[in-house]
C-alpha cells in the first residue's frame, strides 16, 4: 500500500462526502484557520495523523471552536473523539489493531481509552483504508505533568506509585504496551492522578504470543538489546524503570529537569538517551545523577545500569519502589572483557549535534530508526555520519554529519514556497 499524507485525509474530511467517508460523515471535524486554509490535523507522528471530531450539531461545534476557544476544549454537550488515520498503511498493523480492539473490549481496565477500528472507512485513490475512532482524552502528557510539579515531591512520589500499579495491571492482564513514552501516558493534573494510555500500535496481547513486535518503541525508554523478537507482557519493565528513575531525579533536584536542555538532554522525548544506556560508565547524565549521592536515586540508577547491560530482557525484574525488598540479578550483568596491559580498547567517540528545521516538528531518523522530532539534540557515533535523515511529510532529506559542525538547520519553508 502507498504512503498517505495529511493533505489527502484533510481533503476527504473537508468534503465529508459519503462516497469517500463511510460512517464519519455524521461527525464534525474541528479545524484552525490559517488564512483561507483550514487545518484539520491536531497531531502527526511518523505513522499516523490525529484529527479531532465531535458528534452533534455542526453549527454549535464550529461556532464554539471559531470563537477562539482552545482547540482541546471539550464542547459542552458533545462527545469528542480522536480520529487516528494511518500514514503508513500496513495490513498487519490493521489486523493487529482489530484483534487488540476485540480483546480490550472484553476487559475493564482503568488505563484503557475506548476505541473502535473502523474498517474501509476512507476512500483515497480508489483504495479503502481503515481508521481508529478513539475517545478524546483531555489529560496532559507525563512530561507536562513533571513540568507542572517539578518542585512537588509529594505529587511525583504519588505518580511513581501509580506507575507501579499500572505496570502490575498490564502484566496481570497479559498486556504489554510496547511504546511507553511521555506522550503516550496522559494523566489528570490534580490530587487524584488518573493515568490513561494511548497509541496501541506496538501493544502485545496473549493472541500475539510467538509473533514479532512491529515497532520497538522510543529508544530513550528501551534497553539497547531490545529487538522485534522481544515481544511479551514484560516488554514495558525497562520503560517503567526509566520513568521511576526520571521522577526520582526530579525529586532530588527540580533544576535538572527545568534546565536539562541546556545540559544536552531532551525532556520532550526522554530524560535519558541511547548512549546513556549503551555505555553508562561514561554517560555524563549518569555521572551527574550519581553526584547527588541520593540513596533512592542510586537504587533506580543501579537497576537501569544492570538491565541495560543484560542480553536477556526476560530477566528484567518487575519495577518496584525504593525500600521495597529487591535484589538485583547480578548474574545477568554482562561483565566487561578483561583488558591486559598490552591491549588498548578505544571506546567509540560520541558527537553531540543539534538538528533544527523550519518549521519544527519534523521526524529525525538515524539508520531508518526514529530518534525524535526537531529541534533535537543527538548523541551520534562516527559510523552514523551521513545517515541522519529528516522526514518532511513523505520526503526524506539526507543531512551529512561531520566533526566540524554541531548545529544543522534545514529550512523547508523555502522549498514549500518554491
Amino acid at each position: 500500500m502507498p504512503l498517505l499524507s495529511v493533505e489527502q485525509y484533510s481533503n476527504v474530511i473537508d468534503k465529508r462526502d459519503p462516497l469517500f467517508l463511510s460512517t464519519l460523515t455524521r461527525y464534525d471535524f474541528l479545524f484552525k484557520e490559517n488564512g483561507a486554509k483550514k487545518e484539520y490535523c491536531f497531531g502527526k507522528g511518523e505513522s499516523a495523523a490525529v484529527f479531532k471530531a465531535v458528534k452533534g450539531s455542526k453549527s454549535f461545534a464550529m461556532r464554539s471552536f471559531l470563537k477562539g476557544e482552545p482547540e482541546t476544549k471539550v464542547v459542552k454537550g458533545l462527545k469528542t473523539f480522536a480520529i487516528r488515520c494511518f500514514l503508513k498503511p500496513n495490513p498487519e498493523t490493521f489486523n493487529r489493531y482489530q484483534q487488540i480492539a476485540n480483546f480490550l473490549a472484553t476487559k475493564e481496565l482503568p488505563w484503557k481509552v475506548a476505541f473502535e477500528f473502523l474498517d474501509n472507512e476512507v476512500l483515497i485513490d480508489d483504495q479503502y483504508y481503515p481508521v481508529l475512532k478513539m475517545d478524546w482524552e483531555d489529560g496532559i502528557p507525563l512530561n507536562q505533568f513533571i513540568d507542572n510539579n517539578a518542585g512537588n515531591a509529594t505529587q511525583l512520589t504519588k505518580l511513581q506509585k501509580k506507575l507501579i500499579a499500572l505496570s502490575e495491571n498490564l502484566e496481570e492482564n497479559g498486556i504489554g504496551h510496547g511504546n511507553l513514552e511521555y506522550s503516550n501516558i496522559l494523566l489528570t493534573d490534580g490530587q487524584d492522578l488518573s493515568l490513561k494510555l494511548i497509541d496501541y500500535e506496538s501493544m502485545f496481547i496473549p493472541a500475539f504470543q510467538g509473533e514479532k513486535s512491529l515497532e520497538t518503541g522510543n529508544y530513550g525508554f528501551q534497553p539497547p538489546a531490545r529487538t522485534p523478537l522481544h515481544f511479551s507482557e514484560t516488554i514495558d519493565r525497562f520503560s517503567f524503570w526509566v520513568l521511576l528513575a526520571t521522577l526520582e531525579a526530579v525529586k532530588v533536584s527540580a533544576d535538572i529537569w527545568q534546565h536539562m536542555q541546556q545540559g544536552g538532554y531532551n525532556r520532550e522525548h526522554s530524560f535519558f538517551s541511547v548512549s546513556d544506556f549503551s555505555d553508562p560508565d561514561i554517560s555524563p547524565l549518569f555521572q551527574k545523577l550519581r553526584a547527588y549521592n541520593s540513596e533512592a536515586l542510586n537504587f533506580y540508577l543501579d537497576a537501569l545500569i544492570t538491565f541495560s547491560r543484560s542480553s536477556n530482557l526476560n530477566a528484567i525484574e518487575k519495577p518496584v519502589l525504593y525500600k521495597t525488598s529487591f535484589v538485583l540479578p547480578t548474574h545477568e550483568i554482562a561483565k566487561p572483557t578483561p583488558i591486559t596491559p598490552e591491549i588498548v580498547v578505544e571506546k567509540p567517540k560520541h558527537f553531540e549535534v543539534e538538528i533544527k528545521t523550519i518549521p519544527s516538528g519534523k521526524d529525525v531518523l538515524v539508520n531508518g530508526a526514529k530518534k525524535g522530532i526537531t529541534p533535537l539534540r543527538l548523541n551520534v557515533l562516527k559510523k552514523d555520519f551521513n545517515h541522519v535523515e529528516i522526514l518532511n511529510d513523505s520526503e526524506k532529506t539526507l543531512v551529512p554529519i561531520s566533526e566540524k559542525n554541531t548545529i544543522y538547520e534545514i529550512d523547508f519553508s523555502k522549498k514549500e514556497k518554491e
